[in-house]
């Protein structure tokens, strides 16, 4: 039965459900907040009559009393809410979300006066946020004068949701404007006008939002408190300027509201007003006699803001009006630097002629002139240079003006600034002048400027360099010719020895420095020469240019610097030749270029206690590229081969366990010798820790190709003889691998040594591999070959130039990089 009860029901339907036979009290109960929604007493009382408490929540969350107030209007209201409180409805006590009190201020006034009369409290907490019916009454106030003016029912809506939010919980059809009298009311009941909700908003925080000025007056009258704070330290003056509502601020100025009363920000009035750009408003607080100089939270004045927001008028208010022009915030800003950085002139002007002092220094040191250098603006500049401001305050960088007009690349100012006597030499943090910042930006006009007024030439940085050293690494060669006729020293050296030349890694620069005369053989204190360090220059250039997709022209200088032996082949002092410097930098393009130059790749270096190649420097890196492999190709092809220390041995065999059938047979063709290798510095290229443990002997080349599965490379060793001792028939060595190619399933391995390696060797085949042995190494020997008593045939044929097999090339490394142990079938 329940079930069919809802707020829609009608007289009848509940007459209906009284009379039929029902002993549950629930239901009664249930049945009594859509009885009072109907207005009908006798309805009510039947049902009071059966046992439903009045003062029981209905279905809805309401007492009925709160129900008949949200329902109900005119007549029927007030018959209805007599008859409740006549047969016991509490008023006091809040049913729900909302007092009775609280819903009462949106009906008629005659409502709410009826149940103060009968010992409703007017100061009560009529919600959860603890809002008293004052202030319930107030919003109800901005609701009828917004109502009054709305002319279409979506503003009504949008206003009901406002009101729902608020607690307003009544019918749109009665809402009508006589919350006045309401407040009248309230107030003569003994309203507290000074009582707080929870956000600590009296009412007079809440009439100076909604209401008029009238309203506010009746309020002030009662006594409300003007300087009360809200919890954002908002006091009712606070609110009224902020919400731009002039004519209330000045009631409540008259009425003795504080001046300099500061929110949670530290905002005085003034503050707000000036914020809010509202000059009039301003203007009346400073004759009034506002504070002008009070600071907020973050140090700034009114003239701060009145100067941030570029507001001139309100800005020369306050400076004729007296207020301090010097007053730092907490950044170190003076109202002249804000100008300054906004780059408002006007305002800039007026605090100059105001007398503001114009050397001051912010956090980081800067001076108006410095802000109004950075920020590009000449007119400023040049008004601050007039009125006298320091030319050569530094900041804490090291900066000076002229340093950060040169930096900027601003000729103008840097002009006036030379022509007002700033000093050219005075350097910053880094050492650097003006001219080794202009220099560096490639800004030719500027450092033409200052060589014509005289700036020196030899001044060094902290890192030794002159303007010359900076010039010669950019690409505006104009300004190395201009320095360089000006009288600028091509021999300079920077801490580490370095001439202007061995930062020229632009071709343009370099060919100028050369044209004049520059040293191109001359090294530094690390016994390295210009192409040294064209190298490492044109490397990290090239990278970049790769990225940014353009074209890095820089083979020209390489080719300009590197004009005899003794500059392509100079070995530095840890013994590092050019050549040796790129394969470090596994730098394909210079490694090529270089080769094709004339450089010698079996130069050999000391310093470090082993000998190194560039070979050498590039094996022993490592191989993970198929660019790395092309520049291993490009050494081996040109012999790099015959010096190859012992050590780097390994890479060989690590080509054979990776199958790059190409490098071996490069290597091999191009002077590598059949050699035995321990196997502890071959523990990386075994695939197996089987083969780890089993194998106590040295491995040749074709044991290391047999274990790692790599037939056609083995095959391509047994047909042209790359053999060892170890790989001779019936050799303990071999027997063994035979043995351990069984133990790992190696059926493939065991096959080929069966078709290749069981019958006995020819004579001449035994004869070849025993003089192989006996040449020894990779070191010398191509020479040891040529000083051997045989035919031509044989000497190539030792050598391994003349192939009786060809290599299988149809699989590649790249191509299947995945290795198995035991076969594959």
């Amino acid at each position: 039965m329940a079930a069919r009860i809802s707020t829609e029901t009608s007289v009848e339907d509940i007459e209906s459900i009284l009379a039929s036979p029902c002993k549950n009290q629930e239901t009664y109960q249930i049945l009594l907040g859509p009885a009072v929604q109907t207005g009908c007493i006798e309805t009510v009382k039947a049902i009071i009559d059966r046992g439903a408490d009045l003062n029981m929540l209905c279905d809805d969350n309401q007492s009925a009393l709160v129900v008949a107030l949200r329902y109900l209007e005119g007549s029927r209201l007030m018959k209805m809410v007599t008859f409740l409180v006549e047969n016991g409805a509490h008023i006091k006590k809040r049913f729900g979300a909302f007092s009775a009190m609280a819903q009462a201020v949106f009906c008629e006034p005659d409502v709410a006066s009826y149940l103060l009369q009968n010992g409703a409290d007017v100061n009560e907490m009529a919600d959860f946020h603890e809002n008293t019916p004052l202030i319930y009454a107030l919003f109800k106030h901005w609701r009828d004068l917004k109502l009054g003016k709305a002319e279409e029912t979506d503003g009504l809506d949008v206003l009901h949701e406002k009101m729902l939010y608020r607690g307003a919980d009544v019918n749109i059809a009665k809402w009508r404007d006589d919350s006045p009298r309401l407040i009248e009311i309230l107030l003569l009941a003994g309203a507290d006008v000074n009582k707080a909700n929870r956000r600590s908003e009296t009412a007079l925080h809440k009439a100076v939002q909604y209401c008029n000025c009238e309203i506010i007056c009746n309020l002030i009258k009662a006594g409300a408190q003007l300087d009360a704070k809200n919890c954002d330290g908002n006091t009712a003056l606070h609110l009224a300027v902020q919400n731009g509502k002039y004519e209330i601020s000045w009631k409540l100025i008259e009425a003795g509201a504080q001046l300099e009363t500061q929110d949670r920000y530290g905002n005085t009035v003034l503050h707000l007003a000036t914020k809010k750009g509202n000059c009039e408003m301003s203007c009346k607080l400073i004759k009034t006699g506002a504070q002008l100089d009070m600071q907020d939270r973050r140090g700034n004045t009114a003239l701060h803001l009145a100067t941030e927001k570029a507001n001139c008028e309100i800005s020369c208010d306050l400076i004729k009006a007296g207020a301090q022009l010097d007053t730092k915030n907490y950044d170190g800003n003076t109202a002249l630097h804000l100008a300054t950085e906004k780059g408002n002139c006007e305002i800039s002007f007026e605090l100059i002629k105001a007398g503001t002092q114009l050397d001051m220094q912010d956090h980081r040191g800067n001076t108006a002139l410095h802000l109004a250098t950075e920020k590009a603006n000449c007119e400023i500049s040049c008004d601050l240079i007039k009125a006298g401001a320091q030319l050569d305050t530094k900041n804490y960088d090291g900066n000076t003006a002229l340093h950060l007009a040169a930096k900027k690349g601003n000729c103008e100012i840097s002009f006036e600034l030379i022509k007002a006597g700033a000093q050219l030499e005075t350097q910053d943090r880094s050492g650097n002048t003006a001219l080794h910042l202009a220099a560096n930006k490639g800004n030719y006009k500027i450092s033409c400027t200052l060589i014509k007024a005289g700036a020196q030439l030899e001044v060094q940085d902290n890192h030794g360099c002159t303007v010359l050293h900076t010039a010669a690494g950019q690409r505006n060669n104009a300004i190395v010719r201009e320095l360089i006729k000006a009288g600028a020293r091509l021999e300079a050296r920077d801490s580490r020895g370095k001439t202007p030349i061995m930062y020229a890694d632009w071709r343009e620069n370099a060919h100028l420095l050369k044209k004049y005369g520059a040293n191109i053989k001359a090294v530094d204190n690390d016994g390295k020469c210009a192409l040294h360090h064209m190298i490492s220059c044109y490397h990290l250039k090239s990278i970049f240019c790769r990225r940014m997709r353009f074209h890095h022209p820089q083979r020209e200088t390489l080719r300009l610097l590197a004009i005899d032996d003794d500059q392509i082949n100079r070995q530095s002092n840890d013994g590092m030749t050019p050549l040796m410097e790129a394969a470090g930098l596994e730098f394909e393009e210079a490694i090529r270029l270089l080769l094709e130059l004339g450089a010698d790749p079996n130069i050999v270096s000391y310093a470090s206690g082993k000998p190194l190649t560039a070979l050498s420097i590039f094996l022993e890196s490592g191989f993970s590229t198929s660019l790395r492999f092309t520049c291993a190709e490009q050494l081996i092809k040109h012999g790099g081969l015959s010096t190859l220390p012992q050590r780097c041995w390994d890479s060989f065999f690590m080509l054979i366990s990776f199958d790059d059938r190409k490098m071996v047979q490069l290597m091999i063709a191009h002077g590598m010798a059949p050699v035995l290798v321990k196997l502890k510095t071959l523990k990386e290229f075994l695939y197996s820790y089987k083969v780890i443990r089993a194998v106590k002997c040295e491995l040749s080349p074709l044991a290391l190709a047999l274990l790692n599965n790599n037939i056609q490379i083995a095959q391509y060793l047994v047909e042209n003889w790359f053999l060892t001792r170890a790989d001779l028939v019936g050799s303990l060595e071999l027997r063994e691998l035979r043995s351990l190619l069984g133990k790992l399933s190696l059926s493939k391995g065991l096959k080929f040594m069966d078709d290749h390696l069981s019958q006995p060797m020819s004579l001449m085949k035994l004869s070849f591999v025993a003089v192989s042995a006996q040449l020894g190494g990779v070191a010398g020997r191509e020479e040891r070959v040529s000083q051997t008593p045989l035919p031509n045939i044989l000497k190539d044929k030792l050598l391994f130039r003349r192939e009786n097999f060809p290599m299988d090339l149809s699989i590649s490394y790249y191509e299947n990089a995945t290795y198995e142990y035991g076969d594959d079938e």
